[in-house]
């Protein structure tokens, strides 16, 4: 059996083995600094090429970044909106979601620069959302082909490190140790995409490969929070889950939405292509903020508590939205089935509201309940528990017997290694003998 001061102990050695200083250090500072400042120069030079492409109506076969083609042109027109309104929207948009990359990267570098997985981090968030996910320097090589190899570099660049980071994160160190080999070829993969032959590069970055790799990384982050991991790297792994989850259903959500509830010529619209691109790029910003989170404040914050509440207040708005909707929709085929009227009288509306804030309360319960059952087990049964031993307090006059009832519940809900207690006698005085 291990031992669990020695495992801490080990544990704190390999935390300050992952701290830089002297040279090392400078010379990471300095490399961060110097990315930094060539990945924003990039994007600053390409922000004019960017708006002239956005301007530019697309008769081609391929378009570049933002290009409307002369269908969507003339959509933009016919609700009153310009091609130039459009093309500062989304440039600026663009560079919205580039600055919150690097003013999260930019913190965790100011305040954890020593620690290698911190800096790796900033690194990440810097090259993958100034590059890749937000930069306008895609625009660049439409201006001269000679761009085209540094803004691919910075694009590989962002794609590789992200993966390589959730392959070692929290730790530093790849857990199992195989994970490093899909993690070298992952960046292989990206490396080959520099080779001039698009059919190649067209399957390299396909969805198959995408979903493998995204697949073995999970099952790795798993792994290590079950056989690996302490608890204060559970608490980071908690954190950072969580936002990648919040960003994933807010997409799937979205796009359960686009595809159900709009219509096709809204869905396929400008305006909905637009209202979905902004969405989209705003959940994504869920993910550096709570790597921020996991690196500078985990300590401070317990996620169980907004995990849970997450779970059951988004369960709960799901199940009433499906009441609402259903009574809605079944009450308008009632109607119509039995008058051959398609309007829905006021009066449905009306009851369907009143259900909702009837069901509100024991629905709520009903699905706190079943989520601290599946989830929160421990926490479920120390609160059945003590429950339970206040009803018995209220009842119970045998001395003995709430003796054995107030043990039981103590070690039922805190667990402890002992548990003893000590009554003073009601003969003796207090501070006195008998």
């Amino acid at each position: 059996m291990t031992d669990p001061t020695r495992a801490a102990t080990g544990a704190e050695d390999r935390a300050e083995e992952a701290r830089l200083s002297g040279w090392p250090l400078a010379r990471a500072r300095a490399g961060w600094i110097v990315s930094a400042l060539v990945i924003l120069a990039l994007d600053i030079l390409a922000t004019p090429a960017a708006l002239r492409l956005a301007r530019t109506v697309c008769a081609a076969a391929v378009c570049g970044p933002n290009q409307l083609t002369p269908t969507q042109a003339h959509e933009l027109g016919a609700v009153g909106l310009s091609l130039d309104s459009y093309a500062r929207y989304v440039v600026s948009f663009g560079w919205l979601g580039t600055l919150v990359f690097v003013v999260i990267a930019a913190v965790i570098f100011w305040r954890r620069s020593d620690d290698r997985m911190a800096l790796f981090a900033a690194f990440t968030l810097l090259v993958f959302g100034a590059g890749a996910a937000n930069g306008t320097m895609a625009a660049l090589p439409s201006v001269n082909p000679a761009w085209r190899p540094p803004v691919n570099l910075v694009n590989i660049a962002g794609q590789m490190a992200f993966y390589i980071y959730f392959s070692l994160f929290p730790s530093g160190h790849f857990v199992p140790r195989w994970i490093r080999w899909p993690a070298l070829l992952w960046a292989l993969l990206w490396l080959a995409t520099l080779l001039p032959y698009a059919p190649l590069n067209t399957v390299l970055t396909g969805p198959f490969p995408f979903i493998v790799f995204i697949g073995i990384l999970v099952f790795g982050q798993v792994y290590r929070y079950r056989r690996a991991s302490t608890p204060r790297q559970r608490q980071q792994t908690k954190w950072v889950v969580f936002g990648v989850a919040v960003g994933l259903g807010g997409f799937i959500i979205l796009l359960a939405v686009g595809n159900i509830g709009l219509r096709p010529h809204v869905r396929d619209s400008v305006q909905g292509q637009l209202f979905a691109d902004t969405v989209l790029s705003m959940l994504l910003w869920f993910v550096p903020i709570f790597i921020a989170v996991a690196i500078l404040r985990s300590r401070l914050w317990d996620i169980d508590v907004l995990i849970r509440r997450t779970l059951i207040y988004g369960a709960l708005t799901a199940a009433l939205a499906a009441v609402y909707f259903g009574s809605v929709i079944g009450a308008q085929r009632v109607a119509q089935a039995l008058t051959g009227r398609t309007d829905l009288p006021p009066v449905v509306v009306v009851a369907s509201t009143l259900l909702i804030a009837a069901l509100f309360t024991p629905l709520r319960r009903g699905i706190q309940a079943g989520i601290d059952r599946r989830f929160y087990r421990r926490k479920y049964d120390a609160a059945r528990t003590l429950a339970a031993f206040g009803a018995t307090l209220r009842t119970e006059t045998d001395l003995p017997a709430l003796r054995a009832h107030l043990m039981a519940a103590v070690e039922e809900t805190m667990r402890p290694a002992r548990v003893s207690l000590w009554l003073r006698p009601w003969d003796v005085p207090r501070g006195g003998r008998p």
